[in-house]
């Protein structure tokens, strides 16, 4: 059954292939002229200089999408071709020395190459128009972008020629009152009444909620928070961080409907006539850069912005740079109205370059106070604490970003009108609008940042602070999402094109290329996808082995834990060979880059490759185990942990030191406690010369039996060594039933030897030192020559002394040691 359906499946896929090799020649056929027309077009059009950016970038999309298609036709056709090509192989090459082989593999090999050489016409034929496409992409691309740098690189009259402001006062003045007048013409044509009421009701709504609710609701948010500061004793709270969001919320939302109610009124009104139309449609791209600068100078600079935390400011700078912010705004607005509206064409060219540079040189200005205020604006540091002087990461953060924003802010204020008053409207233009479109994609990151921050800190604050809280992070991680996000928008802002937004996404679905291996996006998500579904199983087959299985099989502790832990490392192995194979990621092709580079990375990870292999040598070979008392060089403790690299021991000090494992298979180690807990203590005893050495024998072992460490079945062991310098030198062999108990059991031992010797009357020596001196006649006539009556300095003299070390028992106080020329200092004096 299963034998015919395979052959059933094998002759369906043997039939398809010539249907989907004629499906892909004949879409090849089908396409190929439109290919070639839109080829030769952007060929001609290249030629041309003078064909402007937007023919190009038409062209530029159809090729585009003439190489998607060419791609997928070129993968199609790899399909079918890649198969046959196999089959073919497989029938190897004509098994006869003459040519002839068996009329059924001929047949058979005859057909496949017909099939091959029927995809392969159209493969090549795809391959060659993507090609051509691709190539007059690069080249479009190069020439638009050529054309943006000469652009840039531009330099026309400079605006500080009198004639031309002249020219410009008179062209703004004669634009201006052609507007008022058609917009007047225009409202008093409108017949229609109840546009009109539309108009007036929709006009007042916008006065309404630009002045009485904006304040009304920004008053509620300040006086909330103003009392819960003062009532509630703390700057942090639930109720805070709902207020001021609130209070951000509100500076965005509500002039943004006020000013959609005005603007909506403005057609009914019948404003959009003439003249005056282009400057009431420019006013949808005025409109939204007040709204945002408004919003940023309070959610910046404001009483209780959320970027506080980030950027803390003085009260008097904080104003100051909410009036700069507005400002820029404003002048963000007029630009797009007076120089990148729809009403700039009506305008001469003086009039626009007198017009850009006054607004740069405003904006410049503006720019200028904004960043002076914010680097004079810090609030002043506290005075540093005597238990924590640590740094708030946060205030780290923002002084960091704060200088960064500032020093760029100072450079583009005074270069851009410096560049406009020369002449270079477009480089001007270039680097100051893009530089405060970026600044308030910043302060919107930095906004949302800091409420995220804030959340974070309220939720510390009531869990109590005891505990580094994992939400610590969440504030970094939604920085880097934000940065993400916004790099599209940014690439724009700077002069980016869609179509190489929409190419840098093609090569990033595409992925990149090494060697023979093409790795996308896609296959990585699958790698990591499969490797963390597979390290997450071998966890959880670690957990069911270490508390279910292995606690049932009656090994020991360090053999449960050995085991664990090579089922983590045949696991973890296992689960990156899966996500490598569902990945479809070849890397035989890395096989040459690989061994190149693995001598290198053989000499410098050689160390760390021994020190594995001798990890896993040591969980499959077990010489030593957690638990176990070892000694390997001049580090002695208990082994805590045996890891990949290196094993944790604690020393009797409680320390903890890491020893690399290629020392434990290298070098010689002691292990007391390997195969069992039981050991051998010694003791060594002296007595003094004389003594009965059978009956100290005795003794020694009479004190010994009693002791409650010592193994029943060994008693112990008493060995009359030899004769010291001191004393009489025995030794007591003892073995212990655990030899963890040494310290207790050596200490019981000396306690017992000790009382034993001395109720039988036993003494143990101590060396005595003896002190001889030579010239003691001279000594003794300098003492008497220069006693307590004499006068004049003593005479020098210059005894000389022989230590001698003599064994003796303990002398008593009634016999002197020091001679007795030594006890008379003064003749005259007697004893």
């Amino acid at each position: 059954m299963l034998l015919a359906l395979a052959c059933a499946l094998l002759f369906t896929a043997f039939l398809s292939s010539p249907t989907r090799a004629q499906s892909v020649a004949q879409e090849v056929e089908r396409l190929a002229p439109v290919w070639s027309r839109t080829a030769n077009e952007a060929e001609a059009q290249l030629v041309n200089d003078s064909v402007p950016d937007s023919v190009l970038e038409t062209l530029r999309q159809a090729l585009a999408e003439q190489r998607d298609a060419a791609q997928a036709l070129i993968d199609r056709a790899s399909e079918v071709a890649t198969p046959l090509r196999a089959q073919l192989e497989a029938l190897g090459p004509v098994s006869d020395e003459f040519g002839v082989e068996d009329a059924g593999i001929a047949q058979q090999r005859n057909t496949l190459s017909t099939q091959l050489s029927r995809v392969e016409a159209p493969l090549r034929a795809a391959e060659a128009a993507f090609r051509r496409t691709s190539d007059l992409v690069d080249r479009i691309d190069a020439r638009i972008r050529a054309r943006f740098r000469s652009a840039l690189l531009a330099r026309s009259a400079s605006p500080l020629n009198p004639a031309s402001w002249g020219v410009a006062v008179e062209n703004v003045a004669e634009r201006t009152q052609l507007a008022v007048r058609d917009a007047w013409l225009g409202m008093s044509r409108v017949t229609d009444l109840a546009n009109l009421a539309a108009a007036a009701g929709l006009v007042v709504l916008a006065i309404a909620i630009l002045g009485w609710l904006r304040q009304r609701v920004v008053s509620y948010f300040e006086r909330r928070l103003a009392q819960l500061v003062a009532h509630g004793g703390q700057t942090l709270g639930l109720g805070t961080i709902l207020y001021g969001l609130g209070l951000t919320v509100t500076a965005l939302i509500v002039p943004g409907l006020g000013v959609i109610a005005l603007l909506n009124a403005l057609p009914l009104a019948g404003l959009l006539n003439g003249a005056a139309a282009p400057l009431i449609r420019d006013l949808d791209q005025f409109a939204p850069c007040i709204i945002m600068a408004y919003w940023l100078s309070e959610a910046l600079f404001g009483t209780d912005a959320p970027a506080r935390s980030i950027f803390p400011m003085t009260p008097k700078m904080a104003r100051r740079a909410r009036r700069m912010t507005l400002l820029l705004g404003l002048v963000a607005g007029l630009d797009q109205v007076f120089v990148r509206g729809s009403s700039a064409a009506w305008r001469e060219l003086e009039t626009l370059a007198v017009g850009s540079f006054v607004l740069i040189l405003l904006g410049g200005l503006a720019l200028f106070r904004l960043a002076m205020a914010v680097r004079h604006g810090r609030d002043p540091l506290p005075a540093p604490s005597a238990v924590d002087d640590e740094e708030d990461p946060r205030a780290a953060l923002g002084q960091a970003v704060r200088g960064v924003m500032v020093q760029i802010g100072l450079l583009v204020a005074l270069s851009a009108p410096v560049l406009a008053a020369f002449g270079y409207y477009a480089g001007a233009r270039y680097l100051f609008f893009p530089t405060i479109f970026t600044a308030t994609m910043l302060g919107t990151c930095i906004v949302l940042t800091g409420l995220v921050s804030r959340s974070v800190d309220v939720i510390d604050a009531q869990r109590g602070g005891q505990e580094v809280s994992r939400l610590a992070l969440l504030p970094v991680l939604t920085g880097v999402a934000l940065a993400t996000v916004a790099l599209p928008g940014l690439a724009l802002i700077w002069g980016a094109r869609e179509s190489d937004l929409s190419e840098t996404w093609r090569r990033l679905i595409d992925g990149i290329s090494i060697g023979e291996t093409r790795i996308s996006p896609a296959d990585f998500l699958i790698f990591v996808a499969v490797f963390l579904a597979g390290y997450y199983i071998t966890r959880l087959i670690q957990g069911l082995l270490r508390i279910t299985v292995l606690p049932q099989t009656g090994i020991d502790t360090g053999a449960q834990k050995a085991l664990s832990s090579i089922a983590g490392y045949i696991g973890i192995s296992l689960a990156a060979l899966l996500a490598i194979s569902t990945a479809g990621l070849d890397l035989s092709s890395l096989a040459i880059v690989a061994g190149a580079l693995s001598v290198g990375i053989g000499f410098g990870l050689q160390t760390i490759v021994s020190n594995f292999v001798s990890g896993l040598i040591l969980l499959i070979e077990r010489p030593i185990k957690e638990g176990d008392w070892v000694r390997v060089g001049d580090t002695e403790g208990t082994v805590r942990r045996i890891s990949v690299r290196a094993t944790a021991i604690q020393t009797f000090d409680c320390a903890i030191v890491t020893v690399p494992n290629a020392d434990f298979i290298t070098s010689s180690v002691m292990n007391r406690t390997h195969r069992a807990t039981t050991g051998r203590v010694i003791v060594k005893v002296g007595v003094a010369y004389g003594s009965d050495t059978r009956a100290v024998e005795r003794i020694l072992m009479e004190a010994a039996l009693p002791c409650e460490y010592l193994l029943p079945r060994s008693p112990p062991i008493v060995v009359f060594t030899g004769f010291g310098a001191d004393a009489l030198e025995f030794l007591i062999y003892c073995y212990l039933r655990d030899v963890n108990a040494i310290l207790a059991a050596t200490n019981d031992m000396h306690h017992r030897v000790a009382e034993a010797l001395r109720d039988a009357g036993i003494e143990i020596p101590f060396a005595q030192r003896d002190l001889h001196l030579r010239n003691a006649d001279e000594l003794a006539q300098a003492l008497a020559a220069h006693g307590p009556n004499s006068a004049g300095p003593p005479a020098q003299a210059h005894p000389t002394a022989m230590p001698s070390d003599t064994p003796s028992t303990p002398s008593t106080p009634s016999t002197p040691s020091t001679p007795a020329i030594l006890r008379k200092t003064n003749p005259e004096a007697g004893p």
